[in-house]
């Protein structure tokens, strides 16, 4: 019976996961609401050859309230292609390479869809840290 290496020399493959560019994504609008706000990755879809996030935005002043922004699913042990699916977009977008995929980003994270859900949150969450002194009651604005 033999014991040596029969595998070779085994490398890790260099490449960024879709998963790491979304979670650079939510630490992005943690620092852009000084963590008001909190986006937070999610595994959302497992167990077969392909994967699922979701990228959330977290209120944590609201009582830990979720906004799902977008959701990606990908092979596994080929990223790309992949599905981009956002809020309030009714066909996925379709990414062949990680640069189309950081190209399409944008479009998704700043559209209407997702920055008036975000900006309502932004302040529900900053009226919701006020003392409560500060918030002006009903009938006594000027």
């Amino acid at each position: 019976m033999t014991t040596e290496n029969l595998w070779g020399e085994l490398e890790p493959v260099d490449f960024a996961q879709p998963v790491m560019i979304l979670r650079q994504q939510a630490t992005k609008l943690g620092e852009l609401t000084k963590n008001i706000l909190k986006g937070d990755v999610r595994l959302i879809q497992a167990g077969g050859p392909t994967v699922g996030y979701a990228l959330e935005v977290l209120a944590p002043a609201v009582g830990g309230y979720r906004h799902r922004v977008l959701a990606i699913q990908y092979a596994l042990l080929a990223p790309y292609p992949l599905e981009i699916m956002g809020e309030g977009n009714r066909l996925p977008v379709q990414c062949e390479t990680e640069e189309d995929f950081i190209q399409n980003l944008p479009s998704i994270l700043q559209s209407g869809a997702v920055q008036k859900p975000i900006g309502i949150l932004l302040t529900l969450s900053q009226q919701a840290l006020q003392p409560a002194d500060a918030v002006p009651k009903a009938g006594t604005g000027p």
